[in-house]
Formats: C-alpha cells, sequence, structure tokens
C-alpha cells in the first residue's frame, strides 16, 4: 500500500516537473527550462534505478512440532506446525473453504524442516518433496472422476505394468490410472515435453478421506511407481492428524 503511494506521488512530481519545462520553453526561459529537463531526466532515471520490492509469498518451515487445529466439512484435524507451509496457516483455521497447505520428505514423509537441507535444492525439491492439500468439496465427486467416463477410457492403453495410460484434456499432461480391487487411482501427470532445467514433471491425484473432503498432492513424475503407496501412506499421515466430527471432538 505504501509503496503504491510513493509511486503516485513520484509520478505527480514528474508530470508537474514535465509541465513546467514546457511553460519555461514558452515563456522563452532556457535556463528554467534547461533545470527542469534535468530534473525530469533524474527522475526518470532515479525511477528505473530504484529497486522496487516485490512482495514474497509467505511460505517457510518451522521445526515446531506443535499441533494446529483445523476444521473442515464438519471434521477437525490436528496438524503439526512444521508440515504446514503457507506462514499464515500456523495460526490454524476455523471450519472454511481454503484448502490446507503442507509438504513433507518424499523419501519418509516427515516434515522437511527436519531433513537434510542438501535433498531439497534445484531439481531435488521437487523429486525429494510431497506436496499435499486438504480440500473440501460440496459434490461427492471429484474433479478428476472425469477421466473414468466411457469416452475418457476409450482413449486409455495398457502401455505401463499395472498402470492405464490414457488422454489428457489438460495441455501437456497425459493420464495414468492404476487399476487395483474394484477402485481406480487417477494419477495425471505433466507430459515428458513439459520438463525444463528449471522444472520437473509432478503427477496429482485426488482421494476422498471422508464425504467432502480430500487431498489433492503431487509429487515427481519419475516417483509414478510409488504412486499408490503414497496414496495409502499420506491417507494414513492424515488420518492419524484427525481428531473426529467436531460435536464429538474434545
Amino acid at each position: 500500500m505504501l509503496l503504491g503511494w510513493l509511486q503516485i506521488i513520484w509520478t505527480s512530481l514528474l508530470v508537474l516537473l514535465a509541465g513546467g519545462a514546457v511553460l519555461a520553453w514558452r515563456k522563452r526561459k532556457p535556463r528554467l527550462f534547461f533545470a527542469a529537463s534535468i530534473l525530469v531526466g533524474l527522475g526518470i532515471w532515479a525511477g528505473f534505478r530504484v529497486p522496487i520490492p516485490i512482495p514474497s509469498h509467505p511460505v517457510g518451515s518451522t521445526g515446531d512440532m506443535t499441533k494446529v487445529r483445523f476444521v473442515v466439512s464438519g471434521h477437525e484435524f490436528r496438524i503439526p506446525k512444521a508440515y504446514l507451509y503457507y506462514m499464515p496457516q500456523w495460526r490454524g483455521m476455523a471450519e472454511g473453504d481454503e484448502p490446507i497447505l503442507m509438504r513433507a520428505s518424499a523419501i519418509d514423509l516427515i516434515p522437511i524442516s527436519k531433513s537434510d537441507e542438501n535433498l531439497f535444492k534445484g531439481l531435488k525439491y521437487s523429486y525429494n518433496t510431497v506436496l499435499f492439500d486438504l480440500n473440501y468439496t460440496p459434490k461427492n465427486s471429484l474433479y478428476s472422476d472425469r477421466y473414468l467416463r466411457p469416452e475418457a477410457l476409450a482413449t486409455c492403453k495398457m502401455e505401463l505394468e499395472n498402470f492405464l495410460t490414457c488422454a489428457s484434456d489438460s495441455y501437456q499432461s497425459v493420464v495414468f490410472i492404476y487399476k487395483i480391487d474394484n477402485n481406480n487411482i487417477i494419477f495425471e501427470c505433466s507430459d515428458d515435453i513439459a520438463v525444463s532445467e528449471i522444472s520437473a514433471n509432478l503427477c496429482s491425484v485426488e482421494v476422498f478421506l471422508f464425504p467432502h473432503v480430500y487431498v489433492d498432492f503431487k509429487f515427481d513424475r519419475r516417483r509414478l511407481n510409488e504412486g499408490p503407496e503414497y496414496v495409502e501412506r499420506i491417507r494414513q499421515l492424515l488420518m492419524g492428524f484427525y481428531v473426529g466430527p467436531v460435536s464429538a471432538a474434545r
């Protein structure tokens, strides 16, 4: 807010100086015109030279394992602060639609702040990190369920062991469906051509914990074979934070 007002004031001063320069030129006052022109030039130069601070996202890590209370669709969770990377959520949150943002080591699902920091630099970060969000949906279905429609399943082929490879309706992505018993786990992953030196291919999967309460988590595509195991491990992790329905919670 303050930065915005300073920019307005600075721009206004430059406009006034420019107007003064034009007025001095019309009144045949070369010295005044010359001085005003120099000031305008210096002002423009300073505007380019002075760095404008860019607001940073309130993201951080902590080793604090104090449990923070959240309520999602009438279900209470107590989540250790060290799993939460969106700092405003370190204070907890009553019932709301905002997703609860968490991350953990992809190796053992412990908080990143308690892991070897060398494992979380550059592209190593995506390979060694699992991001997962606890969400509410008013429907009792997931967005990824669209890939189970007959017209979507008609595009699928068994190209990987235990996974159907299917066409995606999103740009530069591919869908893998893991079939276990009568259930399907849908992984929507970045396509190979989307990878670069500064970003990695990620897979995303949505899984219900309770009606209207689901977890959406992302992990490196190179760990796709571990995906079904991650689903169960993250489900168990979050259920370990579960207290119970709000009406019965202590």
